[in-house]
């Protein structure tokens, strides 16, 4: 009902917080990447060891570039890199890297190859689509989760072997995504990934005319109007209610664009 999540929109954006006195304010798409699983809490510093995995990413709007380094440990698991010693890992080196973790990355002290990488096989997939971000809670063990996916304008969405997203990266952006295909057959491991300007003609767009893409911001406040100590919502959930449910504020006002972007298609092909 448009009416009941716009009437959510509105509340939303007058909730007070009374267990804490900081406020919950982002951006629809920073909520969705703000990729920690766990308190940004700073440990000790620890070593890991694993395998380098590096990609490349190329912004043809901005024309600018960057280079993300994860380390796949023995279990699966990506570990994000950041800090001047993760930019000398090759990709595909078998590494040691000492360093502190903040959240789910690792903030790089030292590094050790020890062992060169192989002679590494060239990307054998390739797609083109829009970037997306989604985002599953876990109550029961405290968890939060989030897949990163490439949808295509035909075909299914890949899911993306990444253990966060790149900072140079927002859901929405066209992309174009080249790396390996994983055994699975719908995930891919990137190695290079290209962003693209959104299109600006009805031939580009399928036939609707598409506006360059823009992030409006929201102040998220929760307080407590029922007198209770436990507030209604929790910060999760308003989240989901505001971002990631399949009837979210965020989503309505996706629709609506969508539906004005089509209508402004027909219109000018002459249709309806």
């Amino acid at each position: 009902m448009p009416s009941l999540r716009f009437s959510i929109a509105l509340a939303a954006l007058t909730f007070a917080l009374t267990q804490s006195s900081s406020l919950l304010a982002h951006s629809l798409a920073s909520a969705a990447i703000a990729q920690s699983d766990a308190p940004a809490q700073v440990s000790r510093s620890e070593a890991i060891t694993g395998t380098v995995h590096a990609v490349a990413t190329d912004n043809a709007v901005r024309g600018t570039s960057s280079r993300y380094v994860e380390l796949e440990l023995d279990d699966g698991t990506l570990v994000p890199l950041e800090g001047d010693g993760s930019a000398t890992l090759a990709s595909g080196a078998r590494a040691k890297v000492s360093g502190r973790h903040v959240g789910k990355r690792v903030d790089v002290e030292s590094v050790e190859t020890i062992a060169a990488p192989p002679a590494m096989p060239k990307s054998d997939v390739e797609v083109d689509g829009t970037l997306a971000v989604l985002h599953a809670d876990d109550f029961v063990h405290g968890k939060s989760t989030f897949y990163y996916e490439v949808h295509p304008a035909r075909g299914n969405a890949k899911r993306l072997r990444l253990g966060t997203l790149p900072a140079a990266l927002v859901p929405g952006m066209r992309v174009r995504i080249s790396g390996h295909a994983e055994a699975d057959g719908e995930s891919i491991t990137p190695d290079h990934i290209t962003v693209f300007p959104e299109p600006t003609s009805a031939t580009e767009s399928s036939g609707a005319v598409a506006k360059a893409a823009t992030i409006n911001s929201v102040l998220v406040i929760l307080a407590n109007f029922n007198g209770t100590s436990v507030p209604a919502y929790s910060v999760a959930q308003a989240q989901q209610v505001m971002t990631t449910n399949g009837d979210s504020v965020a989503n309505f006002f996706r629709q609506r664009r969508r539906r004005r972007r089509l209508f402004a298609g027909h219109r000018d092909r002459g249709v309806g």
